[in-house]
Order: C-alpha cells, then structure tokens, then sequence
C-alpha cells in the first residue's frame, strides 16, 4: 500500500486528522477555520472553542481526539520542517531555525561548582524573593521571548528546568506525545524539539549500565543533563498551541523526582503541614534543586545574570509531594541562590492555590 512510503507517524496523524474533523464538526461550529487548520494554517482560537465545549457537555473522549489534531499538526511541521502562520500568509522554515542537539550534556554534583566570583556585600546581603505564578513553564518562557521582542532574553539569558516523569520500559524518556499523558511533558513534546534532545540523551548512555531514568530519578547523587538550544516553535494548551511566527531558543536542564507518590506524614498542627516521612526523600530533593540551581550557573558570564524558571517540583502535573516540604526546601534554596540570579520564576502550572502557598512560604521573609 502506498502508505508504506510514509513515516509511520504520518500515517497515524492522517487517521488522527480525521477523527479530529469529525469532532469538530459534531460540535456544531462553522468548522471551516479548524478543518483548515488541520491541513493549513493552524487556527489557535477555533481549538480553543471546541475544546470548551467538549469540557462543558462532558465530552472527555471528544477531548482526547482535539488533543491528537495539536499532535497532528506537529507531526506534520516536524516532517515537513515547515509550518504556515498568518492564515497562510507566510511560511516559517523550522531547518533555518534548528540548532544541533548533539550538545547536550550530563551533569553531577561532582562535576558542577558555584561560581569563585565575589558578590558585592551589598548582594551577599541580599534575598530577592522567587516569584511564584499559576502558570506553565512554556507559557512564562514564550511570554519572556514575545515581550518587547525578548529584549530581556538578550540581556538577561533564560534557563528553563523541564521536569519529567514519564519513561519507556527500558528507561528512556518518553518522547510520544501520543502516550503522555503528563500536561508539562506533553506540552514540551509537541512544542519544540525536545524530543530530539530527549533521545540523545537517552541513546548517550546505552553502552553504560543505567539509563536516564536511573540517572533522573536517582534516590543519591542524581544527575540532570542540558541542553544550550531547546528550540521552541508553538505555545502551549492555555493559549490554543499557535505556531509561533519566530520561534526562540532557550538553554534548559532536564530533571526528573526521585518518585512521584514519596511517604507523607501529616503534622497534627491546626494547619495540618505536609512533610517527607522519610529523610531520603527530603534529601532527595534538597540534591536536585541544589543542581539544577549550579547547572544554571555554569558557564554564565558573572556580571550577565540569568533568569531560572523553576517548575512545582512535583507538586503539580499529579505529583504527590508534600506542598509544605517543598516549600521550605525553596526557602532555604532561595536565600543560597536567588541573588544570583537576575529572576527566579516558580511555575505552578494552573494551580491557583498551589502558586498561593508556595509563594507565602518561600518568600514569607520578604512579606
């Protein structure tokens, strides 16, 4: 058959287009922009109606076939290394806007080091509060790149910490955005080129003995790997996933929990504060942040501060650690390293309230 000629997931995206389109139609919109966007240019705004309605009738199967014409899309543009924006009146070239993947790099607590230079006394003295927001980590970085045309990116370079947590039998990070069912991982997979980094990643440590996800989720001694130029070409769910007319590079640390659902104990206070029950678990997490907080700062010019955007740390996507735990770790990490950032952003995802108590804990000394 012909469609033998095809990549595989090309021909999954033709079936998944279809059932899209019946979708979309059934939902009784004048589905002309969206059936166009399915083979066209991408309409974010159609998306987003459907998709409000699928939640309002209770359609969550109908849900799950939108989601697959955002993979689709993708799929298509990845193939064709191309993709139209302003209704088709232009072309953007993702092969002009590739950089190599081949650069990404492992990294330890033995092979990372706080900066030597010395902070001026009145920055040594200095706490600057991390801003929390009810946001996705891809929403704060596109806006950082779209604001004033990323003239803050230029001044101030953005690092991104994209937590993972989902992974194949064999250890590799799971990089079919068909089988995610995480929101932060998905949104990644179908909106830049982590996949592509992700893979090397994973195929860089086949003639060791442990994978990425021993690496990633290693109780002790974790480890994180990097990539200087994550290519980010489409926003995310809460803004309908447009193609971005320019698509940016930002420097990412990719890192992963020791576990998703760790032991929690529950203090008898009146305020019921969650904590580890375990010590390996907390010390689990005080390794990770403490690295990716170093991994930031390497190679970083020392009078050219950055902007770190940090995720829940496994309180949001499903996560189950413990919010008061987390947050006391972000205190103490706040008053080691903050100042030596220009900004740290906490991305809480959509999590109002989660953004609400992690920020009064965190940053309660400043309030």
């Amino acid at each position: 058959p012909s469609s033998r000629l095809l990549p595989l997931d090309v021909v999954r995206a033709g079936a998944a287009q279809q059932a899209a389109l019946q979708v979309a139609e059934s939902l009784g919109f004048q589905m002309a922009p969206l059936r166009h966007s399915a083979r066209g240019p991408w309409n974010a705004g159609r998306w987003l109606e459907a998709r409000q309605t699928c939640i309002e009738e209770g359609r969550l199967a109908d849900l799950k076939t939108l989601t697959s014409l955002v993979q689709t899309t993708t799929a298509r543009a990845l193939q064709k290394q191309k993709y139209e924006v302003d209704e088709g009146a232009s072309t953007v070239n993702l092969a002009e806007h590739w950089k190599t993947a081949t650069l990404v790099r492992w990294l330890g607590q033995k092979n990372v080091a706080m900066p030597a230079e010395e902070l001026p006394d009145e920055v040594q003295n200095m706490e600057p509060p991390v801003i929390v927001v009810a946001m996705s980590p891809l929403d704060i970085v596109t806006r950082l790149f779209s604001e004033d045309d990323g003239k803050i990116c230029e001044q101030h370079p953005v690092t991104l910490a994209i937590e993972v947590s989902e992974f194949e039998p064999d250890g590799s990070i799971r990089v079919d955005p068909e089988r995610s069912v995480v929101p932060s991982q998905q949104n990644f997979l179908v909106c830049s080129d982590f996949a592509r980094h992700a893979k090397i990643a994973s195929n860089g440590l086949k003639n060791w003995q442990c994978s990425a996800k021993d690496h990633l989720s290693a109780p002790e001694d974790p480890y994180v790997f990097t990539m200087p130029d994550l290519t980010v070409f489409r926003s995310s769910k809460e803004t309908g996933y447009p193609f971005l007319k320019e698509p940016f590079h930002v420097s990412a640390i990719t890192f992963a929990m020791a576990g998703q659902r760790p032991g929690i104990a529950i203090s008898p206070a009146e305020k019921r504060t969650e904590w580890y029950s375990s010590a390996v678990d907390q010390s689990a997490l005080l390794e990770r942040l403490s690295l990716i907080g170093l991994a930031a700062l390497q190679g970083v010019e020392p009078d050219q501060k950055g902007i770190l955007i940090l995720s829940a740390m496994g309180c949001s996507d499903g996560g189950r650690h413990p919010r008061d735990a987390v947050a006391n770790s972000l205190k103490h990490w706040r008053a080691r390293f903050a100042r030596r950032f220009h900004t740290v952003i906490l991305a809480c995802g959509p999590d109002q309230e989660l953004a609400a108590r992690l920020d009064v804990a965190i940053n309660k000394p400043v309030y």
